[in-house]
Order: structure tokens, then C-alpha cells, then sequence
């Protein structure tokens, strides 16, 4: 099959607007501000630098962004540098909107029995049992 000048011509414009729209996409997230704070706070956060993060993370929260990573790694940030308290709020927040991440409901009850919540912490231990049992064949 041949293509007409005109059909060639339509599909490099075509792939030239994809292009065009991908490096956009790429350069938001890229340099925006935002995306900026958020890759430094991650950058600390796997540096083992917990301090650094917690301000980071709530910086890019601030400018707009809240992926769910930024939420379960504040609220583990914070239990790390011992900001019980501050980490419960965060690991509740987060899993308000993932409620199926065990992991960090994991998390969440360990450090809810670090700080004296042993009611709350058998409840979150129970609901890691029972998503267990109905997700295991």
C-alpha cells in the first residue's frame, strides 16, 4: 500500500503533535514547582534524611501536590524521627484513601502500639487479618 504525499504529511504532523503534547506532560512534571519539591523530598526520604522530608513533603502538599506515596512517606518520616502523633495523623489520612494498603495499615497499627493505642492498634490488626483471609485462595 502507498501513501499519498498528503497521508505521509498528516501522519508526521499527527506524530508531531503526540510528541509536541508528551514533552509538555514530561516538562509540567518535570519543572513545576511542585514536582521540584516533591522528587527532593523523596530523594531525602530514601536517603534516610527523615527531618529533610517531613519538610519537603508538606511543602509540596502545600504548593498542591498529594500523591500517595508522599502521604504514607510523611507519616513513616515522622515515625522516624519519633513524631508518634504526627504519623498516626498522616498513616490515618492516607489510608482513608487507600484503605487496602496493608502495608502501611501495617505501619499504622505498629505505630498506633508504639504510643500506648493498643484498642486501636488490635482494631487495625484485625482488618489486616480479615483482608488476609477474604484476598487468600
Amino acid at each position: 500500500m502507498t501513501l499519498s504525499v498528503a497521508q505521509r504529511q498528516n501522519i508526521v504532523f499527527s506524530g508531531l503533535i503526540l510528541l509536541s503534547f508528551a514533552a509538555g506532560i514530561f516538562c509540567y512534571q518535570f519543572f513545576e514547582r511542585k514536582w521540584v519539591i516533591y522528587r527532593d523530598a523523596e530523594k531525602a526520604y530514601f536517603h534516610h534524611d527523615y527531618p529533610s522530608a517531613v519538610t519537603l513533603y508538606k511543602r509540596s502538599f502545600d504548593e498542591g501536590l498529594k500523591t500517595p506515596s508522599a502521604f504514607s512517606h510523611l507519616a513513616a518520616s515522622y515515625v522516624s524521627i519519633g513524631n508518634f502523633q504526627e504519623g498516626i495523623k498522616w498513616y490515618k489520612s492516607y489510608l482513608e484513601i487507600y484503605p487496602d494498603d496493608i502495608e502501611a495499615r501495617q505501619a499504622y497499627a505498629d505505630v498506633l502500639k508504639w504510643n500506648g493505642n493498643f484498642k486501636e492498634a488490635q482494631e487495625q490488626y484485625q482488618t489486616i487479618l480479615e483482608f488476609h483471609e477474604k484476598n487468600t485462595p
